[in-house]
């Protein structure tokens, strides 16, 4: 049996349109689970940050 990937693992293996989509489908679930409101906090520039505070 192949070992199982951790959640972080399988994230990083997902493309940037992949994980878009994934967004997308998120929030769609969670307005039809009468969410008020889902608010965007990052734009298309919004960079990750790959460095930990000190």
């Amino acid at each position: 049996m192949p070992p199982t990937l951790t959640p972080k693992q399988i994230l990083v293996h997902h493309s940037a349109d992949d994980w878009e989509e994934f967004i997308y489908e998120w929030v769609i679930a969670l307005k039809e689970a009468e969410y008020v409101d889902v608010v965007r906090m990052g734009g298309p520039t919004t960079v990750a940050r790959t460095s930990r505070p000190s």
